[in-house]
């Protein structure tokens, strides 16, 4: 009769045991799938606010937006042994435009730091994205200021 009652009680912790531990890996998946999701939403809000602290501030003078000549999104990269110094400028021409286009990069005290030019040559509703490459010395920061000429 012990015998019986001790292999019932075996019986009923081992299934217990496996009750338990479903439930465990079940309440350990769920919290895992919201920390996942919660870490997905922190790494896009992280990601968005770096984007907003460093947009890139470009102008152009009055001639060259007079000739048609708008800009969309910019981007910026390194040249190898450069740190932030090439900016890839999509440019929207709304009237046909064949002259050479020259960037320089002001700091935030609007101390010059760099320029370079490009020549640029597109139709009348066209649109692309042209590489300025500067010195790699010139570091563009995110106080940085663009003016297009």
């Amino acid at each position: 009769m012990k015998a019986f009652f001790a292999v019932l009680l075996m019986c009923f912790v081992c299934f217990s045991c496996s009750k338990v531990k479903e439930t465990t890996k079940s309440a350990i998946k769920e919290g895992g799938k919201i920390v996942g999701e919660s870490v997905g939403e922190f790494g896009k809000g992280l990601s968005e606010g770096v984007e907003k602290s460093f947009k890139i501030n470009i102008s152009a003078s009055e001639e060259i937006t007079n000739k048609g000549v708008s800009f969309g999104k910019i981007t910026l990269s390194n040249s190898v042994g450069g740190s932030d110094n090439i900016l890839n400028v999509y440019l929207i021409f709304d009237q046909d435009f064949d002259e050479t286009l020259s960037l320089k990069v002001f700091d935030n005290e609007n101390l010059e730091m760099g320029r370079t030019s490009t020549f640029v040559s597109a139709k009348k509703g066209e649109a692309d994205f042209f590489e300025f490459q500067f010195n790699k010395k010139t570091n563009i920061d995110s106080d940085s200021m663009i003016f297009m000429e």
